[in-house]
């Protein structure tokens, strides 16, 4: 195992999929995307041990021929593997506003939070406040977890050298697209909209205190 890539929601995902699917070949490549931390009733939520239980008994058969772990998971799971490890985080309040828009266009697909906010439709403040989301890296994507153990911490902000100093972790070149795939007109729009209103901003900040500490600590091109 080469490389194990943690996806942080909503941080360039799709461009960087593309980019290791170009270095490595995606069939070297086991996307992990099934552990939906996201959602309170899932099994990595409800029984942590249980959840890694049951990976250790597959974990051999879905790595077999792979060199790359990329997507949405856990990465307590692979504590045990020998690779590289990174990530790329963004700035909470930016990353909170493109998780809404993103949800407010997507269908039902029987995760128990997005069927909430579907039902409920929350102001984007009152989406801030749901604690998976307003301690989405504290207390969810990193819950329990060792920072020290990445290679690298990228951020949005600085995405170049993020790129460049990925490139030294994995020895390959990466093509970066700087287009977002997922972000729709009318999405950009939106986000536009709620950019220009500062005390809706400034309330983000304050319910994303703890986030945005932790970004802020971690965080880092190199």
């Amino acid at each position: 195992m080469d490389l194990i890539s943690l996806h942080v929601p909503k941080c360039a995902g799709s461009s960087l999929r593309s980019a290791l699917v170009c270095a490595y070949g995606e069939h070297r490549i086991h996307f992990d995307n099934d552990d939906r931390l996201l959602d309170p009733k899932s099994l990595v939520n409800v029984d942590r041990p249980e959840f890694l239980r049951k990976f250790e008994l597959n974990r051999d058969c879905a790595l077999s021929g792979k060199c790359v772990v990329h997507g949405h998971f856990y990465i307590e799971k692979y504590r045990c593997l020998r690779a590289a490890r990174v990530t790329i985080l963004r700035h909470p309040v930016d990353r909170l506003i493109s998780h809404y828009l993103f949800w407010n266009h997507q269908p039902a697909h029987g995760h128990s939070l997005h069927d909430q906010f579907l039902s409920e439709q929350p102001s984007i403040v009152q989406f801030a406040r749901m604690p998976f989301l307003r301690h989405f890296y504290r207390q969810v994507l990193f819950r329990d977890v060792d920072m020290g153990m990445f290679d690298l911490i990228g951020n949005t902000e600085n995405m170049d050298e993020s790129v460049s100093q990925m490139e030294k972790v994995t020895g390959r070149k990466l093509w970066l697209e700087t287009t977002n795939a997922n972000t729709c007109k009318h999405c950009r729009k939106q986000r536009a909209k709620i950019l220009k209103k500062e005390s809706v901003l400034a309330e983000l900040r304050d319910i994303l205190a703890d986030d945005i500490a932790f970004y802020e600590r971690h965080a880092r091109p190199g």
